[in-house]
């Protein structure tokens, strides 16, 4: 999956276009390598997010096929930080 839909899917960002627009930016990293949009995640990956001044870590634990609701987000992502 693409992080730019994963980012949005996961709901860290509310539009997938700002979720696009911050990749653009260079706050989302992989690796301490700013990503693409068209990057493509998988299980296990760690994702470093600059939002807001703070920086988040999340683990993927797995991949959701839709969007989904914010009281099972636990089961897709793992904060780190």
């Amino acid at each position: 999956m693409r992080i730019d839909k994963f980012l949005w899917h996961s709901r860290i960002y509310k539009s997938r276009s700002k979720a696009i627009e911050a990749c653009r930016k260079k706050q989302i990293k992989i690796n301490k390598n700013p990503v693409k949009p068209s990057f493509e995640v998988h299980q296990n990956m760690i994702i470093v997010v600059n939002k807001k001044q703070i920086v988040y870590e999340y683990k993927i634990l797995d991949i959701p096929s839709k969007r989904i609701s914010p009281k099972i987000v636990y089961l897709y992502l793992e904060q780190i930080t």
